[in-house]
Formats: structure tokens, sequence, C-alpha cells
């Protein structure tokens, strides 16, 4: 794991590495120790064009889904919040910045959820970490772990052009493509807008190729 120079050294970073590669490395849902260093390369880009704190944002990134490590529950962003918090105590994080961390990974889940903030009262970090979540969502790898999630759930590849965004993968693809327009911040924005080209594509081909069955309703 490659982590900005400018992090406070004081902080074992690399104890907080293996403590989510352990926990995640065998996650099968799409919250892996992979997903986990997507979100934070992402977050990183998006932040050379904010004002953060570096600290909050890494630590957040890295334990926003770490949750997971006990298999899916529905609020794991509430759920994991509470659980950074030894751990962040255990790796000598300030304790002055804990409850920053925590309410950035409470703020993660904004798409699918209710979130418990408004986006007008989110801090900066939680945008990011927001925003590069639902990045990873988007692109090559986001459509594969749409297809692995569906697949895992025995969802069907297409049943009617009206799908939503659980019906199928035509459907949940269709709604993830929605995303770009819900980012928070203009850095994600591009960025995520650059991810659709392939996604457009698979569900046109995927619409095409399965036409016969909404022709003949």
């Amino acid at each position: 794991m490659e982590l900005p120079n400018n992090l406070n050294h004081s902080i074992d970073w690399k104890k907080l590495d293996e403590v989510i590669k352990t926990g995640l490395g065998n996650e099968k849902s799409g919250h892996d120790y992979e997903h986990t260093l997507r979100v934070l390369s992402i977050a990183l880009e998006i932040a050379k064009t904010e004002e953060v704190d570096l600290d909050v944002l890494v630590a957040a990134c890295l334990l926003h889904d770490i949750a997971f490590k006990s298999g899916f529950a529905k609020d794991y962003h509430l759920r994991g919040a509470e659980e950074a918090e030894p751990i962040l105590i255990e790796i000598g994080f300030p304790t002055d910045k804990i409850q920053a961390v925590k309410i950035a990974i409470e703020d993660h889940v904004g798409m699918i959820g209710q979130p418990i903030r408004t986006e007008s009262s989110l801090q900066i970090e939680s945008k990011i970490l927001r925003d590069a979540d639902n990045i990873d969502a988007l692109g090559a790898v986001g459509l594969i772990r749409q297809i692995s999630f569906c697949i895992q759930n025995k969802i069907p590849y297409f049943k009617s052009i009206e799908d939503g965004l659980n019906d199928s993968i035509y459907g949940g693809t269709k709604e993830i493509l929605t995303w770009p327009d819900k980012m928070l911040l203009p850095q994600s924005k591009l960025m995520a807008e650059k991810r659709t080209e392939i996604m457009k594509k698979f569900i046109e081909e995927l619409k095409e190729e399965n036409k016969d069955l909404y022709n003949k309703k």
C-alpha cells in the first residue's frame, strides 16, 4: 500500500493496512481489500483539488468497509464507524481526529440507503470518500463488480428495458450510469464521466441482444 509522504508518521499506518488486509482479504461481495485500495487511490486523486485533512481521509478510506469482515449488515456504515474507533486508538491515531474519521465512514453510503446528514452539512472528507467509493462502481472494474454481485445473488442478466437497480444486471448498470450526475465534487464528476463509456456500450449491447424478449411483449 502506497501512502502520501505527508501523513502523520506517529500513526502506525502499516498496522492499519494489516488490519484491513486481514479483515477484508477474503471478503466476497466486492467490499474487499482491493476495493479499499482503489477507493483510497481515487480519493487521493480527488483530494488534490480540495483542502483536506489527509490523516482523516486516508484512515476513513481504509476503514470505510471494515464492518464487512463480519459479513454484510444493512447498516454496515454505522457499524463500521463504531468498529473503527478501537482500531484507530490502537494505531496511535490522534484522539481529536477520531470523530471526523467516524463521521466520514457514516457518511459514505449516499447513493443507496438513507444518509444521516444532508449534503450541505457534509465535511470535505465525507464528500471525497463517498464520491471515491461510488466512482469505483463505474468503469471496467465497476462492471465486473456489478456482474459478480448479480451472479452471486442469482439476479438475471436482463428482464426488460424497464429493469431497475435490483431487477437485472442491465437494470443495475443502467442505474449506476446515473451516478456521475450525483457526484458531490467537480473533480469527482469528471473522473466518473470518463468511466461511463464502457458501461454505456455494455447495456446497449445487452439490450440489443435481448430485444426479442421485449419486442414480443
